[in-house]
């Protein structure tokens, strides 16, 4: 089915955004790094009764953003945007890989307006966060902007810090894949700019949930061969978490190359056992 287009309009830049009007529950679904919203285009023939909405994160696909980072509080109003534009009060929200992290970490400002919450192999969530992120002076982290093309020495540095054990495993490897390509590297730096206004911290996370007035489920979706992602981390996160749904399907990091494993979880509100 052919997606229409929108944009948000925002202070700090134009969000493009496609969606595919076929119902009234409305998604909205978060892409991982490197990628936009076309990343979610298999999905949609799975979701017969959704309006699925993807925009392009900041630096990315065709969204146009004025500054080096962008806050919670922006795709938080990219949210209501869709809310405002579906008629609907209440949505669900679908996060891949990096797009889960952010998902889980708009969840306290937004547990209102979701209904559903559904992470698919989600970056850095449960593990140590890398010391780079949190530690490292906002001065310099906005200095390696400017220096993205021309530090080649960058993943040498990265692993003497993985040696350290200043950054995690699965930060380390994200990196090396996406370091490779000159035309991801400003992207991935902004990108890693931007993580540090998006703290994952569980008891925050957990008890808005909690004491929403209407606590939106969650589903959890694992690869079991996902080199990316930390699981026994992943899993201890969410450990006795009510109302969580923990999944494990046979495949990889790209877990959106199988919906068919996993579509049906996204809109289904009861629990039911592991795949």
């Amino acid at each position: 089915m052919t997606h229409q287009l929108l944009e948000v309009q925002l202070e700090a830049g134009c969000i493009h955004l496609r969606y595919w009007p076929r119902g009234s529950q409305v998604v909205l679904a978060l892409h991982g790094f490197g990628q936009d919203g076309s990343a979610f285009a298999g999905l949609v023939p799975y979701l017969s009764d959704c309006t699925l909405y993807a925009p392009d994160l900041p630096f990315h696909g065709h969204t146009r953003w004025q500054k080096n980072q962008y806050e919670p509080s922006e795709l938080a109003a990219l949210t209501q945007a869709v809310l405002d534009h579906s008629g609907q009060s209440e949505l669900i929200m679908l996060g891949y890989s990096l797009g889960g992290r952010l998902a889980l970490a708009l969840t306290p400002a937004l547990s209102s307006r979701i209904r559903r919450l559904v992470l698919l192999a989600p970056d850095g969530i449960g593990t140590s966060q890398p010391w780079l992120i949190h530690c490292l002076p906002a001065f310099l982290r906005r200095a390696l902007v400017g220096t993205a093309h021309s530090w080649e020495r960058l993943p040498i540095w990265a692993d003497r810090f993985h040696k350290r054990g200043w950054i995690s495993t699965p930060a380390y490897r994200y990196f090396l894949r996406h370091w490779q390509y000159e035309s991801q590297r400003i992207a991935l730096v902004r990108t890693w700019l931007s993580l540090a206004l998006f703290p994952l911290n569980r008891q925050i996370i957990l008890l808005s949930i909690a004491n929403s007035a209407k606590p939106p489920s969650l589903a959890v979706v694992l690869g079991t061969k996902d080199p990316l992602v930390d699981q026994a981390a992943v899993e201890l996160f969410f450990e006795g978490v009510a109302n969580c749904q923990l999944l494990k399907v046979d495949a990889r990091h790209d877990l959106l190359a199988c919906p068919d494993k996993w579509y049906r979880y996204v809109c289904v509100p009861e629990l039911t056992d592991e795949l």
